[in-house]
């Protein structure tokens, strides 16, 4: 199975494309170890991200907030 094939599959089947999905549900993950006090950096290192600078894109892109933002926002 080609890689271009599974994401027409996957788009077709889950209504997303699969690289927005484990986003999603990286930041999912994200949000979790922020409440439990982790650092940016860290859940950004353990997440997989090439950069923090991306991860905070991408976590924007999908709640709204800066990872900062969103940790400041839980007291």
């Amino acid at each position: 199975v080609s890689s271009a094939y599974l994401s027409t599959v996957f788009k077709k089947e889950m209504g997303q494309n699969f690289i927005d999905y484990v986003n999603m549900r990286k930041v999912g993950l994200a949000k979790e170890m922020l409440e439990e006090g982790l650092l940016v950096y860290e859940v950004s290192e353990i997440l997989g991200f090439e950069n923090c600078t991306y991860f905070s894109k991408v976590f924007k892109k999908f709640t709204g907030f800066t990872p900062s933002s969103y940790r400041k926002n839980l007291v």
